[in-house]
């Protein structure tokens, strides 16, 4: 589910928060190693915005479903006193990539692209940078999630239900060029990781050794 307020989407062009929406809908799939194949989709209402609005936000959002060549097969509509959009997302993988490890053996961790930019943004009020399509994440890869709460919030999630994992991250490896312009003097550019807005990059970890082509080494365990 998002919302305008809540997902930092004011600031946005009614096309560019359909297309955030439903890329973050989206990630969750690619995450297992699939690509998405129907959307089912829940529309919630407000007198805020008029039907043209609405109308800018589904063409963002078909862009997106489209990029995938996934269909929109239904949904339903409500009013609430924000609006709000819901959707599940169905796609289909015999062997899904999971957050917990296919094995327990010596890895390379990768991000599909840089991190940071949308902490940055949401901290000084400017526009979310919109995420860039993403292909599923590789065969071979042994655990993976997205980032839409941010670097190490993704990092924490696999830590978390694989116990005894160790993972060494190279920070300046997975923050975005040019980070420290967006932060207050004296703050850590590393800072940028840590809060709870994300890009919805996908993070995943290969055998160690196997490289990845069109993503970034960012760290082992």
């Amino acid at each position: 589910s998002f919302s305008e307020r809540e997902d930092f989407l004011s600031g946005l062009e009614p096309e560019a928060m359909g297309r955030v929406m439903a890329y973050g809908a989206i990630s969750d799939i690619l995450a297992c190693g699939a690509k998405p194949e129907f959307l089912v989709q829940a529309w919630n209402v407000d007198a805020s915005h008029d039907e043209r609005f609405y109308e800018r936000v589904a063409i963002g959002i078909q862009e997106v479903v489209s990029n995938y060549g996934a269909k929109v097969v239904g949904g339903d509509m409500g009013v609430l006193g924000d609006w709000c959009w819901t959707a599940t997302v169905f796609g289909e993988s015999v062997s899904p990539v999971r957050r917990v490890a296919s094995k327990r053996i010596d890895f390379d961790l990768y991000l599909t692209g840089s991190c940071g930019a949308a902490n940055v943004a949401a901290f000084s009020h400017r526009p979310l940078p919109e995420p860039l399509f993403r292909e599923p994440v590789p065969a071979n890869a042994l655990f993976a999630t997205d980032t839409s709460g941010g670097f190490f919030d993704a990092v924490e999630n696999i830590r978390r239900v694989n116990a005894g994992i160790r993972i060494n991250v190279d920070v300046e490896r997975a923050l975005a060029p040019g980070i420290a312009h967006g932060l207050p003097a004296g703050v850590e550019p590393g800072w940028a990781l840590v809060g709870g807005v994300g890009e919805y990059e996908l993070l995943f970890a290969v055998p160690q050794g196997e490289r990845v082509e069109g993503a970034i080494l960012v760290g082992r365990g």
